[in-house]
């Protein structure tokens, strides 16, 4: 379980590298425009020091590398790629020395602290089910243990193998008990 913020990796890549010198050289041309008193000037390099500044933001690096960047005064050869939000590593994809290319999946990164149960339901039971209706929901992990969770979803069509319908069960899952691909008994009630 990792949480926001943490460091994942470690990147160098010599676009990133441009990338912070043009940052650092707007930085550079504010500091001159402040200094002539030109408000057109000193409104053209805000301009460019908030483009340079959001294009490292597109990056995925942090608010807190681009001010140590401009604290510093120099490009850093090499920035950390922090997690955007907290969950579970789902797979380890990247290798140390590993090339990757823009757009790359590097890691799946999985919130489970709120969950989808999917059911199935008989086709004459589809009268009797419908979104906003409570469910239990019970795991041979836990005997007795009882979760709580609500009908988000009907799908709108039947299988016709089984004869049954998907019902999008959504549950808390705050303790991380239940897992991906778990089988579970539900009971629906009105």
């Amino acid at each position: 379980f990792i949480e926001v913020g943490t460091r994942l990796f470690s990147i160098y890549s010599p676009l990133l590298v441009t990338a912070q010198q043009e940052y650092l050289g707007a930085m550079e041309a504010m500091k001159k425009a402040e200094e002539s008193n030109s408000p057109e000037m000193l409104k053209n390099a805000e301009q460019l020091v908030k483009a340079t500044r959001q294009r490292l933001v597109l990056w995925d690096i942090s608010e807190d590398q681009i001010d140590q960047i401009t604290q510093d005064g120099k490009p850093s050869r090499t920035l950390w790629i922090t997690t955007p939000g907290a969950g579970f590593i789902v797979g380890d994809e990247l290798h140390l020395g590993q090339y990757i290319t823009p757009g790359e999946m590097i890691y799946k990164i999985a919130d489970t602290s709120t969950i989808w149960v999917e059911a199935e339901i008989y086709e004459y039971e589809l009268t009797s089910v419908s979104v906003g209706d409570n469910a239990e929901i019970g795991v041979s992990s836990y005997p007795g243990d009882k979760f709580e969770g609500t009908v988000k979803y009907v799908y709108p069509y039947v299988n016709p193998t089984t004869r049954t319908i998907k019902v999008r069960i959504e549950l808390d899952n705050p303790e991380y008990k239940l897992k991906a691909d778990m089988y579970a008994n539900v009971l629906l009630k009105k």
